[in-house]
């Protein structure tokens, strides 16, 4: 695939500050249940997971779907 052929995605303009507000019904995360004394360690621990993630061969390259980039972890696998 070449540079000419990669879709240019859509802009996404979806307001997605109402999470703080109310749980997601998707996914069912509850930004008020967070406990704010564990956010640097989970950012330490999701930093960590990138690192691992972007090693991956898989993660090189032009993306072989037009979709937008998922983690494993977002998919429940």
């Amino acid at each position: 695939m070449t540079a000419a052929q990669v879709p240019t995605p859509t802009p996404d303009t979806k307001d997605w500050t109402w999470v703080l507000a109310r749980p997601c019904p998707d996914c069912g995360f509850a930004a008020e249940e967070v406990d704010r004394t564990h956010i640097g360690e989970l950012l330490r621990l999701d930093a960590a997971a990138w690192t691992t993630d972007l090693a991956d061969p898989r993660a090189r390259g032009p993306r072989p779907w037009t979709g937008p980039w998922m983690r494993p972890w977002m998919m429940g696998a």
